[in-house]
């Protein structure tokens, strides 16, 4: 576990995890990454209840989401690790249950996810993020990922501890991005093996989006845009190019040239404009082409229909 100024949802994060029903035993470590709320304080009357459980990494400065999240894997020592940030939270008491016992089974799968539910910073079910409905007792590969469909949320994965060997260290999730490392992590994953999502609702993804939030999705589109376009180049050189991730950035290319169009400051626009197409790959612009192609194909058949409606 990761947490950063999570003081109000980190109760709730680790008591689901502590009604877990297991015949296994089990560590939690946790990365404090020096919080600006009372969030520490909650986790030391935890490790004063379970002393034996709880395993704190208590920062003295900020290191950041991705490299606190490299230096917990690096501190485990279990057969299996599963990841629950600090704001989400787990919903069924047999969740390791079911993934260690599936695992056991099936050793030919690096890891198995399951399906979970959105809610809001009040906990309330909103569901309107990707929430795997349509990916249930499937396998998940990397041509799913590359393809851009990414329907695993990190507190749903329970994967085979990589991290106990010693010939790589995999410093690429931090190296690949400071904030996203749960797309490199996936990536890392799947280029050894598949992974298995199981079709039971298990766990609860907070989504909050707030100017001064402390999680990923309130980091400003724009920043974020621009910061995964960075990584996918990062993570095609970590694999010497054996995957291309030109579908990826499309859809990031896309988006930052719809937030570019939007904006009024015609010169940071422009400069902008210009520092994107230096980058842009001859792959990258055929699937920008593609994908613009079919938007307005899309955008002009819709029109169509609204016309021929207004006619009858």
């Amino acid at each position: 576990m990761i947490t950063y100024g999570h003081e109000i949802y980190i109760r709730q994060a680790i008591d689901s995890i502590l009604m877990q029903k297991v015949s296994f035993k089990y560590e939690i470590i946790i990365g404090e990454d020096k919080s600006p709320d009372n969030t520490r304080d909650v986790l030391l009357e935890y490790k004063v209840k379970y002393p034996e459980i709880f395993n704190l990494l208590l920062r003295d400065e900020n290191l950041g989401p991705t490299m606190n999240s490299y230096d917990v894997f690096m501190k485990c020592k279990g057969k299996y690790i599963a990841i629950l940030e600090g704001d989400d939270y787990w919903t069924d008491p047999f969740k390791l249950t079911k993934q260690v016992e599936f695992l056991e089974q099936h050793q030919e799968y690096i890891g198995v996810a399951h399906k979970f539910n959105t809610v809001n910073k009040s906990g309330i079910i909103i569901n309107n993020l990707l929430n795997m409905t349509t990916f249930k007792n499937v396998n998940y590969n990397m041509k799913n990922f590359l393809n851009n469909i990414f329907p695993l949320q990190i507190a749903t994965l329970l994967f085979k501890n990589i991290f106990l060997e010693t010939n790589n260290k995999y410093e690429i999730i931090y190296q690949a991005s400071p904030v996203v490392g749960d797309i490199t992590l996936v990536m890392v994953l799947l280029d050894m093996s598949d992974i298995f999502i199981m079709g039971d609702n298990m766990s609860a993804y907070r989504y909050v989006n707030e100017i001064g939030g402390t999680n990923c999705s309130s980091i400003p589109i724009q920043k974020l845009r621009f910061n995964r376009i960075e990584q996918t180049f990062k993570l095609e050189n970590y694999f010497h190019n054996k995957y291309s991730m030109s579908k990826w950035r499309t859809v990031n290319w896309v988006g930052l040239a719809l937030l570019l169009f939007k904006d009024k400051n015609k010169p940071k626009r422009i400069n902008q404009a210009l520092s994107l197409l230096k980058n842009i790959k001859y792959k990258d612009a055929l699937f920008i082409i593609m994908f613009g192609l079919k938007y307005i194909i899309k955008k002009s058949f819709k029109s169509g229909l609204l016309k021929l409606k207004q006619y009858d």
